[in-house]
């Protein structure tokens, strides 16, 4: 029986870009007390002369995500939200990339952990500062389709990296790779806690069968 885990909110982090696209200043959403992500569904029923009922289609997803960040000044999360409620900025000026990191779903090669990422341009909307709450309510909301991929974290800092599959993915090999004698570093095997690890040496070990991966 596969061990579970539960999820906890410190495992889904939602970042911001304060930078560019070019030179992007990821700033993590800390100070909020709710994480709910929306998917926000829509749907069509359809009444199919074949069926007694109609039968709901989903045609597609509206995602956002709702934060009440507390009015912490110096707080990288509050000054970028106050400062579009200060400049009450409209349009692409409102707009930001939004990163949500899942640090449970993940994978690590070479010491080094890649967690699943998705990346959306958003579009930031301030409803309201509450100043007895100490709250500052914002809405941000997903546009078109997301970029995904995986990022890393050192340090507190995050860098995204885009990939087609999301997560790097290996696969077990049945059968000796045609240039396995030169390029058996590009090659991994597996360490006892699951990761991923390339074949060192100053030559090939010796082959076998369902011992080393290959990157996808």
């Amino acid at each position: 029986m596969s061990k579970t885990t539960l999820i906890k909110k410190h495992l889904i982090r939602p970042f911001l870009n304060g930078g560019s696209s070019a030179e992007p200043k990821w700033v993590q959403i800390k100070k909020a007390t709710e994480n709910t992500i929306n998917m926000n569904p829509s749907t069509e029923d359809r009444d199919y002369i074949s069926d007694e009922q109609p039968t709901t289609e989903l045609i597609a997803y509206k995602m956002g995500v709702s934060y009440g960040v507390t009015t912490y000044k110096g707080e990288p999360d509050f000054e970028l939200f106050y400062d579009l409620y200060k400049n009450r900025y409209t349009g692409s000026d409102a707009q930001k990339e939004l990163l949500l990191a899942y640090l449970f779903d993940k994978v690590t090669v070479n010491g080094t952990e890649k967690y699943f990422t998705q990346k959306w341009n958003s579009t930031i909307v301030v409803n309201d500062f509450n100043t007895v709450g100490t709250v500052i309510d914002v809405d941000v909301n997903a546009n078109g389709t997301p970029v995904v991929g995986y990022a890393e974290i050192k340090d507190g800092e995050i860098t995204f990296h885009e990939n087609e599959g999301g997560l790097p993915s290996f696969s077990l090999l049945a059968s000796e790779p045609a240039d396995w004698a030169t390029e058996y570093a590009g090659y991994y095997t597996k360490d006892a806690d699951g990761g991923f690890v390339s074949v060192a040496g100053e030559e090939a070990p010796e082959w076998a069968a369902d011992t080393f991966y290959k990157e996808d």
